[in-house]
């Protein structure tokens, strides 16, 4: 009874920690009811403790939420919601902006994986062994997190994404990918190592390319960190006190630590034009 309460309180916490982890939690609800040795721990009676710790622990923010619903939906204009006009285009928008934030987020180690796991099967000497319950369950929990991904974006009308939000998604896909190399034996070890080394050694070269990156410039957020902000402030209040800035985050942000008191505004922000003095 207590793993079943105490599974019942990480799931709130981490409900209430970020929303969109919802769609992991859903993803693996529905793989373990389609796993055979873990589908008997969620029709025990005891997986009703858990529902009821994570209902009584969500209950006050459930509560506010349901109460204030205008501030619970003023950030839905950066979802992007109904961007594309029609039912059909906006769907149609939304997938592909999904896949290509799928691709920013995950498509490097993807790629790599695909790579040495290719030279793996041509040069492998023993046959893999079977799939186990554990590497099945996280496989069919990453195709069901994106299955529900995209039911709720052609539902809800969502065509904007951050690559970020990706990770409730895709955060079992290590874990899956290094069961699989498990299974196929010293072939498959190798394999993990040798992109562990290539991991590290991306590790090392961002960072230096990063850093130019931001003192050189590359797009226009490039001078970011070289700007002196102080000086820019007194360029924007020249011809008279100025109280809202509005532009990118990377800027304006940085200009309230000048001036406490000044709005900073981007498109994102809710009731933007009320905000405004």
């Amino acid at each position: 009874a207590f793993a079943y309460a105490f599974l019942g309180l990480a799931t709130a916490a981490a409900m209430l920690s970020k929303y969109n982890i919802a769609i992991f939690l859903a993803a693996l609800f529905l793989a373990s009811l389609s796993v055979r040795e873990t589908r008997e721990a969620i029709f025990d009676r005891r997986f009703l403790i858990s529902v009821t710790v994570a209902i009584l622990a969500c209950l006050p923010t459930l509560y506010w939420s349901l109460t204030h619903l205008d501030d619970l939906l003023s950030h839905q204009g950066g979802l992007g919601v109904a961007e594309g006009g029609s039912i059909a285009k906006t769907a149609l928008l939304g997938i592909r902006r999904l896949v290509n934030a799928i691709v920013n987020f995950a498509g490097l180690p993807v790629a790599i994986f695909a790579v040495a796991y290719g030279l793996a099967i041509r040069k492998q000497t023993e046959p893999p062994q079977p799939v186990r319950w554990p590497e099945k369950l996280l496989w069919r929990a990453i195709v069901l997190g994106l299955v529900v991904m995209v039911t709720v974006v052609v539902a809800a009308g969502i065509t904007q994404f951050r690559d970020r939000w990706m990770l409730p998604i895709f955060i079992l896909l290590p874990a899956a990918l290094a069961m699989r190399f498990d299974a196929m034996g010293q072939r498959g070890r190798k394999t993990q190592a040798t992109i562990v080394f290539v991991g590290a050694l991306l590790a090392v070269l961002v960072l230096p390319l990063s850093w130019y990156m931001h003192l050189h410039g590359g797009d226009s957020r490039g001078g970011v960190v070289r700007m002196d902000y102080r000086s820019l402030y007194e360029q924007i209040n020249a011809d008279g006190p100025v109280k809202t800035v509005v532009s990118s985050w990377f800027w304006v942000g940085n200009l309230r630590l000048v001036d406490a008191d000044l709005i900073a505004l981007d498109d994102e922000t809710p009731d933007f034009a009320r905000s405004i003095r």
